[in-house]
């Protein structure tokens, strides 16, 4: 078995050594700028003598087909690669190109696929090891590996979770691959079924405070956090990126707005009320000055009861014209 590597996040580097031992690992390749991965397939293959290539967006297709043609791999796997392949050259390889998804396909395509299952509530997500056609994440279905996502993780936990169980995946998606070559079972993806998500917009990752539950707000800052630098508030017309929340027990006995602080001491930390009535207390909050706790934030900031967390009117028509564009979009 002859399989090339085209990778552009670590988890699967573990594979190299067993790969390199059996004498199966014939290529490397990287997008150009993924410093840490690069300079170690850079080293790898100083060491063993396997071809590298590093890829970018202006010589992608010819120095792909030039790797593919010197190394003759009977199988390629990819993980988080930006760019799609040419379908003429996922064609070459034996056994094709399989790609080594964060999310569970058909129904989280997109590059982004830990994001949205954490803001969406979903029990699961997972990963999946797909082949790969012409389309994003289209292609034959080869494993499917549901992980369950717990109450507080965050998109960086989540990331490394899966990213811990995918080198014994790839271990045992290559030892079947060996073992049944063009007789792998894969399950195709229907067409009309499943939902591509684009990477998430600045809109998306504001806190729609007269919209949005507590636990809604709560999972939006969970699937921020450390990607995307919290999810985003705005205080005095100031963003504020809010990187963890708690849900709070207590009620009030007062009738509050969404979005308006209800505590602020240094004992219980800066409390707010979301649309449903109940209450967040803001853990972590990344600032222009800083990053600061929340019961910081009424003695740095002079935050007072009754103020209220608000999107500005200058981003209101933004945000109202691009939810406008994106219903349209999926209509279409």
């Amino acid at each position: 078995m002859r399989i090339g590597l085209l990778l552009n996040h670590w988890p699967l580097l573990s594979i190299l050594e067993p790969l390199i031992q059996k004498g199966w690992l014939v290529g490397l390749a990287a997008e150009e700028g993924k410093n840490e991965l690069v300079t170690g397939f850079k080293l790898v293959s100083q060491q063993y003598q396997i071809p590298y290539i590093g890829l970018t967006k202006t010589n992608f297709a010819n120095c792909l087909s030039k790797w593919l043609e010197q190394t003759k791999p009977d199988v390629v796997l990819v993980s988080t690669l930006a760019y799609k392949i040419p379908a003429d050259l996922l064609q070459i390889p034996t056994y094709g190109f399989f790609n080594f998804h964060y999310g569970l396909l058909p129904n989280y395509r997109g590059p982004d696929t830990i994001f949205w299952p954490i803001r969406n509530q979903e029990a699961c997500g997972g990963f999946t090891i797909h082949k790969m056609d012409s389309d994003w994440d289209t292609g034959a279905i080869a494993h499917l590996q549901p992980v369950p996502i717990e109450v507080e993780d965050t998109h960086g936990l989540y990331l490394n979770k899966l990213a811990q169980m995918l080198p014994q995946a790839a271990i045992e998606f290559i030892d079947n691959l060996s073992a049944q070559g063009d007789k792998l079972p894969l399950v195709t993806q229907e067409p009309g079924i499943g939902k591509y998500w684009s990477k998430p917009s600045f809109e998306d990752l504001c806190i729609r405070w007269h919209e949005q539950s507590a636990r809604e707000v709560h999972a939006l800052v969970r699937a921020s956090n450390p990607r995307y630098g919290g999810a985003v508030a705005f205080l005095r017309g100031v963003p504020l990126h809010i990187l963890q929340v708690s849900l709070v027990e207590q009620t009030t006995q007062h009738t509050l707005q969404p979005g308006e602080i209800a505590v602020t001491s240094s004992e219980e930390g800066t409390v707010v009320c979301s649309q449903d009535g109940n209450l967040l207390r803001l853990d972590a909050v990344q600032t222009p000055e800083g990053l600061f706790t929340g019961n910081k934030l009424p003695t740095i900031f002079g935050i007072q009861v009754g103020e209220v967390l608000s999107i500005p009117e200058r981003f209101q028509e933004t945000l109202q014209k691009n939810e406008i564009k994106k219903k349209s979009h999926h209509s279409n």
